[in-house]
């Protein structure tokens, strides 16, 4: 994960995110259509270029024809961890960027507003995922780390609870009475769940019952569903 000084965020959606909520330092936006300055509002009209060739990217992105170039997000450290968070999403593993921004777009609806992932799988420049949040990464704390194993131990330091999801644990989701004042669920890789050191590092590992003749979840439609009913 490589130190950035400016990203280009592609998508409707996510340009005017940024815009309403001031989340970053904005230092240019583009627009493929002269109609669209219309949309921004007037405070920004002078950052405004009108370029066709910024959206010749060799992506199958649906960029709208709006992009805007900002400062990189801030991320943070473990330690930074503040002592009122209630519930915080692991991803032991992911590799596909799609999926990635999906999640983000997911636990920033259901107010889950920390991530820790590796920083091996995250790139926050990477146009995919950028765009699949929709403009929800702005709202997410990310916390990228080495190693996913020596964070959990940290996070049980800080009296956080532990669950692992995997497709054969015993218990299910539905229990309420499982979940503690503060709490970290923990999310394996794309057809490969979570990795054995990590499951042996939870407190407890949950499942969420699915029809049998169903093999199992997309990991970004697992955490939809597990956070759908968390949250209710």
């Amino acid at each position: 994960m490589s130190k950035l000084n400016k990203i280009t965020v592609y998508g409707k959606n996510s340009v005017i995110t940024i815009l309403k909520f001031s989340t970053r330092k904005i230092l240019k936006i583009f627009l493929l259509n002269e109609r669209d300055k219309e949309i921004i509002p007037d405070k920004y009209q002078n950052y405004i270029e009108i370029n066709k060739k910024k959206f010749s990217i060799k992506s199958d992105i649906a960029h709208q024809g709006f992009a805007i170039l900002v400062d990189p997000i801030k991320h943070y450290k473990l330690t930074e961890i503040s002592e009122n968070e209630k519930n915080i999403c692991v991803l032991d593993k992911i590799y596909d960027k799609r999926n990635l921004g999906s999640i983000i777009r997911t636990l920033a609806a259901f107010k889950i507003t920390s991530l820790i992932i590796n920083k091996r799988d995250y790139d926050q420049s990477n146009i995919s995922m950028l765009k699949s949040s929709s403009g929800a990464i702005e709202f997410i704390r990310i916390y990228p780390v080495s190693n996913i194993n020596t964070a959990i131990q940290f996070l049980k330091k800080k009296n956080f609870s532990i669950f692992g999801f995997d497709g054969s644990a015993k218990e299910i989701i539905y229990n309420k009475e499982i979940y503690q004042d503060k709490n970290v669920f923990i999310f394996g890789a794309e057809n490969m769940g979570l990795r054995e050191l990590t499951k042996r590092n939870c407190d407890l590992t949950l499942k969420i019952p699915i029809d049998e003749r169903v093999n199992s979840l997309n990991i970004s439609n697992a955490i939809a569903a597990f956070f759908g009913f968390y949250s209710s």
